[in-house]
């Protein structure tokens, strides 16, 4: 019985999975690029140019844990990169 209340589980976030990703393809997003040309290509803004030191302060910032209200956790925390950021929580805690 568990396994069979695991696999519906599966198949349900799985399918809801699909509708979410088919409906922010239709409102315009796109996956993240795998490499740092196409994705610059595609974030550079000409007024305001992406630069090394920029990439790096951007570094800093999301390990900074100033940035929390008890300055115990940082952007890194809450974000993992491999997965595009995303937190798998529907309501910020920080």
């Amino acid at each position: 019985m568990k396994y069979l209340l695991l696999s519906i589980l599966v198949f349900v976030s799985l399918s809801w999975g699909d509708k979410l990703r088919d409906l922010a393809l239709s409102k315009g997003l796109a996956p993240i690029p795998a490499d740092f040309n196409t994705l610059k290509s595609q974030v550079d803004d000409r007024q305001n140019p992406m630069s090394i030191p920029k990439i790096i302060l951007g570094k800093k910032l999301f390990f900074d844990k100033n940035f929390s209200k008890d300055r115990t956790n940082a952007s890194v925390s809450f974000h993992n990169i491999t997965k595009g950021g995303e937190d798998s929580i529907t309501t910020s805690i920080g």
